[in-house]
């Protein structure tokens, strides 16, 4: 799993958005992606606590 925090994401989207706009599902999926990602990896670490 790649790992990013939330500043490497705004950082992403706000590049897809000014440079890519053509790709702007691609990039709001991404974002959503890593975001689950995310999400997924606090609730284990939580449970393992």
């Amino acid at each position: 799993m790649e790992q990013h925090n939330f500043q490497d994401l705004g950082i992403m989207y706000a590049d897809a958005i000014t440079n890519h706009p053509e790709d702007l599902n691609d990039a709001i999926w991404r974002v959503k992606h890593y975001l689950d990602l995310i999400t997924k990896a606090i609730v284990d670490h939580i449970i393992k606590l």
